[in-house]
């Protein structure tokens, strides 16, 4: 997509504009469109839309490193969690310090740190449950819960995405931990 991207660019705009699309390509290759967007160190326009791919690919380099030296010094998955957690909210209490301080919400929205709360709460939970699904009586308990709280959680991130404006700083504030832990759910 990319390569096209640079090829129809040259055939379509300036010179100048098109290798601007290229500088814009590159980026979004590296996975860097997203700190390129926040620091302003290149403008992009029609590739801004790869900024969630990036902080995808951000947290898969740096969480499994993080995971495996955490798993080497500790054997307890519990710790582990709580490292996740701790990791969510340092994210989340991040983005209410930014967004408080008057920072662009696009880029408290794009940030791998500002965004990392929905994924470790994802890792945290995964790291909790695993041990609790290999035990059918508890996989069953667990079964029974989530046929009353699964259709709870799905109507309230239904009614987040129909009535919520995701420009509003209360997102911010604590839309996206709601958000976040209706999924988990």
């Amino acid at each position: 997509m990319l390569t096209t991207y640079c090829i129809l660019s040259f055939a379509i705009l300036s010179t100048g504009r098109a290798y601007g699309s290229c500088v814009d390509a590159a980026i979004a290759f590296a996975y860097l469109t997203n700190w390129a967007k926040v620091f302003s160190i290149h403008t992009t326009y029609y590739l801004l839309h790869t900024w969630s791919l990036c902080v995808e690919e951000q947290f898969y380099i740096i969480w499994p490193l993080i995971l495996l030296t955490l798993l080497r010094s500790s054997k307890r998955r519990s710790n582990i969690a709580l490292f996740a957690g701790a990791i969510a909210l340092l994210s989340w209490l991040l983005r209410v310090y930014l967004c408080g301080d008057g920072a662009p919400l696009l880029n408290i929205y794009i940030r791998l740190d500002t965004r990392a709360d929905s994924l470790m709460v994802g890792c945290a939970l995964g790291l909790i449950l695993l041990p609790c699904l290999k035990n059918a009586k508890t996989r069953k308990v667990l079964e029974g819960i989530l046929v009353i709280w699964a259709p709870l959680a799905f109507a309230g991130i239904l009614g987040i995405s129909l009535f919520a404006d995701v420009n509003a700083p209360a997102m911010y504030y604590f839309g996206f931990v709601l958000v976040e832990l209706l999924a988990a759910v």
